[in-house]
C-alpha cells in the first residue's frame, strides 16, 4: 500500500506542476499578445492623441466667440418660447375651424340627402 500512496500522491503532484506549467505558458502568451497589440496600436493611440489636442486647442481660440454669441442669442431664446407658445395656439384655432367647417359641411350635405328623399 505504501506504493500506492506514493503512487497517487507523485500522480497529484505531476498534475499540479501539469496545472502550473500550463497557466504559465497561458499567461506568457496573453502577455506577449497584449504587448504585440499594444505596439500595433500605438501609432493609431498617437494620431488620436494628436486629433484631441488639435480640437481642444481650435476649442479654446473659439471659447471666446462662443460666449458672445450666447450672449447675444439669450434673449431671442425668450422670444422664441413665446413664439413657439403662439405657434401651438394658432394650430390649435386653425383645426377647430377647420373642425367646424367640416362639421358644417356635413350638415349641410346631410340635409341635403334628407331633403331629396
Amino acid at each position: 500500500m505504501g506504493f500506492r500512496v506514493d503512487s497517487i500522491q507523485l500522480d497529484t503532484k505531476l498534475f499540479y506542476i501539469f496545472i502550473c506549467v500550463g497557466a504559465l505558458g497561458m499567461s506568457i502568451r496573453i502577455m506577449a499578445h497584449f504587448s504585440a497589440e499594444a505596439a500595433r496600436m500605438r501609432p493609431k493611440l498617437g494620431k488620436l492623441n494628436h486629433a484631441l489636442t488639435v480640437l481642444r486647442e481650435r476649442a479654446q481660440t473659439r471659447k471666446p466667440n462662443i460666449e458672445v454669441l450666447q450672449e447675444i442669442t439669450a434673449p431671442l431664446r425668450e422670444k422664441e418660447k413665446t413664439l413657439r407658445t403662439y405657434h401651438e395656439k394658432l394650430l390649435q384655432l386653425d383645426l377647430e375651424q377647420m373642425r367646424r367647417e367640416n362639421e358644417e359641411i356635413q350638415e349641410r350635405e346631410g340635409k341635403r340627402i334628407r331633403h331629396r328623399k
